[in-house]
């Protein structure tokens, strides 16, 4: 059976971070003006590399409680890779340590972080809520300019796995989740189609690679996620190619997925990883749901 290779050490899986930063993820997210796309998906892919961070923290306990201690361990390569704004396309990381580098361990990102003040309330105990300002831990910032060349990114994407695959054949094959909000500017659908499926041809002892595509909204319509046909999704050319380059979700996403909410209890194999028209909550299901995988010594 495929899909079913835990993440390990001698073993570590990959996971790619393709993220449209066009001119038009500058917008509102959901339709709620408070918020920019290019703001939320800068948000939710830094609290994606803060969960792998914790699904990758090992404590070791010496003699004295005192110097009991957390040791991140490598599991994973983690890239992150924008297209769109005015470098065009490229590793996506703002931290100093970390630009220019598509594919970087895990152990790295987390002696690498940036930190920023932000605020949040908490309860008081008595019915009231206390401002704390707390250190917000990020590698990567929002951007939005320019165009969309998504076909040239799946192509430089296709070429950063085979590469890593050439390196790791026994490993959990490699995730990539592709996150856009409009329609591609450098080829046609079909170019898009044909580039997706090249991708998804790779292949390590375990299985092909997963390509899962989320398209985040611009309006306060309800969106879909993880359809199994494509009568489910809307009936435009971009939505329909989106979802045939879509992979279908491995059996302990639909797992997990089951567990994060109800909405999930009907999910089935077949079953793709894509999204339309998603809103906040739903992308981050999204992301946590189609970043999971059996790991060493957790599930």
């Amino acid at each position: 059976m495929p899909y079913n290779e835990r993440i390990t050490r001698a073993r570590p899986g990959c996971i790619i971070v393709l993220i449209d930063q066009s001119g038009s993820m500058g917008g509102a997210f959901g339709g709620d003006s408070r918020f920019k796309k290019c703001d939320i998906v800068a948000d939710s892919t830094n609290k994606l590399l803060n969960t792998l961070l914790t699904d990758c923290q090992r404590f070791s306990e010496e003699t004295s409680e005192e110097t009991n201690k957390s040791e991140i361990r490598h599991y994973f390569d983690v890239g992150v890779i924008g297209y769109g704004g005015s470098t065009g396309i490229g590793p996506a990381f703002t931290t100093p340590q970390l630009q220019g580098r598509d594919l970087i361990p895990i152990t790295e990102i987390a002696d690498n972080a940036g930190f920023e003040q932000r605020q949040r309330s908490i309860p008081d105990g008595v019915g009231g809520l206390v401002h704390e300002n707390i250190e917000y831990p990020f590698w990567f910032k929002a951007v939005a300019e320019k165009d969309t060349p998504m076909c040239a990114t799946l192509q430089k994407t296709r070429e950063i796995l085979n590469n890593w695959i050439s390196r790791h054949s026994e490993s959990f094959p490699p995730i990539v989740i592709n996150i856009t909000d409009g329609e591609l500017t450098d080829g046609s659908v079909r170019d898009m189609t044909n580039k997706g499926d090249e991708i998804k041809a790779l292949s390590t002892n375990d299985g092909n690679v997963l390509l899962f595509n989320v398209h985040i909204s611009s309006s306060n319509v309800h969106g879909i996620l993880f359809p199994k046909s494509a009568h489910e999704i809307p009936p435009d050319e971009y939505s329909q190619a989106l979802f045939e380059i879509s992979s279908p979700l491995t059996d302990f996403m639909i797992d997990k997925a089951k567990r994060t909410s109800e909405n999930f209890h009907a999910l089935t194999q077949g079953c793709k990883g894509c999204g339309f028209n998603a809103d906040f909550e739903q992308f981050v299901n999204f992301l946590n749901i189609g970043s999971s995988t059996k790991i060493e010594g957790r599930n």
